[in-house]
């Protein structure tokens, strides 16, 4: 009896100071994705949670989340807008409701420039590439000199994708970017 007693004593403490019961996956389902400097997230309505509040919370490292934006209620679909995600980082999200939390989505934010990509210059031993393409596939193609392909990748759909240059030889190369919508070509020194 006395033991019960303590993990029951144990098991209120716990939830007390967490503010979520266990990530019910089921009843809110989270979504989300880069769209230009903000991350747009979507949070569902599975089953009949309800509350008068729901609260997106962000975290660093998807175990200590603090809450970014709060709002009455939670409608069978609501959109939810980070115009604050941290730069160059992984943004971990959830959607807090009545007590439950959702799954947990992973955004790894990317700052883009005015024309929707981040393509640095200078590359090392990895080229970081961004690009918004509004969730359409693109493809990414890097040539020479010589104007022979040396890197060719299709379908992508993330904003940022990383790119091992360190077996590329030192020198300049043309970097093109192409949704079928807004084609991007920009030059890229590689040294080493």
């Amino acid at each position: 009896m006395k033991h019960t007693f303590t993990y029951l004593l144990f098991a209120l403490i716990l939830l007390a100071t967490t503010g979520c019961k266990k990530d019910v996956s089921l009843a809110i389902k989270l979504t989300g994705y880069q769209k230009m400097n903000t991350v747009k997230l979507q949070a569902t309505l599975i089953s009949g949670l309800y509350s008068k509040q729901s609260i997106l919370e962000r975290s660093l490292d998807s175990i200590h989340f603090e809450t970014i934006q709060t709002i009455e209620g939670i409608l069978p679909t609501t959109q939810w807008i980070d115009t604050t995600p941290v730069a160059n980082k992984m943004n971990y999200y959830r959607v807090c409701n009545a007590g439950f939390c959702s799954n947990v989505v992973e955004v790894d934010y990317l700052p883009l420039g005015a024309d929707g990509t981040f393509i640095p210059n200078l590359a090392d031993k990895l080229l970081t590439v961004g690009f918004d393409s509004d969730l359409r596939p693109y493809s990414i193609t890097i040539y020479n000199r010589w104007g022979a392909a040396v890197y060719a990748k299709q379908n992508i759909v993330k904003v940022k994708t990383v790119i091992d240059v360190s077996q590329f030889p030192s020198g300049t190369y043309i970097l093109y970017l192409n949704d079928s919508i807004k084609p991007i070509t920009k030059t890229l020194a590689i040294i080493h």
